[in-house]
């Protein structure tokens, strides 16, 4: 029951829609560890909505409130959840990581100065 409550939290949703962009992105930052560019013209919005309805944390935000540090918490029961939700369906993985490919072509994720991302999506996926 615990663990239901996790993935509904996690995905702000009673069911997990892979071709949400929204809930898509709050499996794959809790999983992956992504790295939002601020610059990026959806970065706010998505940081509101993802502390707001899918368990991001606000680590801290300037006097000002134009800019927040956050992070997904390194809890292993939600890391658990995101891959439940990521390998759910026949298609939740392939389509949850074409949302992924989207926002990185559109520079809203960051892939790392050397490919970090990638290097993190290899080894998490081999390992589920």
């Amino acid at each position: 029951q615990v663990f239901n409550l996790a993935m509904q939290k996690l995905s702000g949703a009673s069911q997990y829609d892979a071709t949400n962009s929204r809930q898509a992105l709050a499996v794959l930052a809790q999983r992956f560890g992504l790295d939002v560019c601020f610059g990026h013209h959806e970065a706010v919005q998505y940081v509101e909505t993802s502390v707001a309805s899918h368990l991001r944390v606000c680590i801290t935000t300037t006097d000002d409130r134009l800019w927040s540090y956050t992070t997904y918490p390194s809890e292993p029961l939600l890391s658990c959840a995101a891959t439940f939700l990521l390998h759910s369906t026949v298609n939740s993985l392939n389509q949850t990581l074409a949302t992924l490919v989207t926002k990185v072509e559109n520079g809203m994720i960051d892939i790392g100065q050397r490919g970090e991302l990638v290097s993190r999506l290899l080894w998490l996926l081999a390992k589920d």
